[in-house]
């Protein structure tokens, strides 16, 4: 699972999103990276971090305020075609996790942190395809 806190742990911060989190209105965009609301997922999904189980998320595609398609970031960069180098962003070097591409609700957003530049992400949605659909 990943995190020491437990599916529990995470089923009442995922009840809360659902039910208890004010609806509001975020101002996210692509190219961000924002810290995001992944929780305990099944088998080898990418999965949120610490106590809220957070981890950033670079927003690839805005469908509309409620949802984007997004892409974990790690600090642990490797060297394979499922990992896209980005850089320090916050003091850490990161990289976009290419497999693990998904949708998500603006919910699961908590605070952006950083806007990677036009080249690097235009190479990143690049190598995402690739990864993704083949060649």
């Amino acid at each position: 699972m990943g995190s020491k806190y437990g599916l529990s742990a995470w089923h009442k911060i995922k009840h809360w999103l659902n039910t208890m989190r004010p609806d509001q209105t975020l101002y996210f965009n692509e190219r961000e990276v924002w810290f995001c609301y992944l929780g305990a997922n099944v088998g080898y999904e990418q999965n949120g971090r610490g106590r809220e189980f957070l981890r950033p998320v670079i927003i690839v595609k805005k469908y509309n305020k409620n949802l984007f398609l997004g892409i974990p970031l790690t600090s642990k960069v490797k060297s394979t075609p499922y990992y896209f180098p980005l850089g320090v962003i916050r003091g850490s070097t990161s990289a976009a996790i290419l497999i693990q591409t998904r949708s998500l609700s603006s919910r699961r957003l908590i605070n952006k942190i950083a806007k990677i530049d036009v080249c690097t992400f235009n190479k990143m949605k690049t190598a995402a395809m690739t990864c993704v659909f083949g060649d």
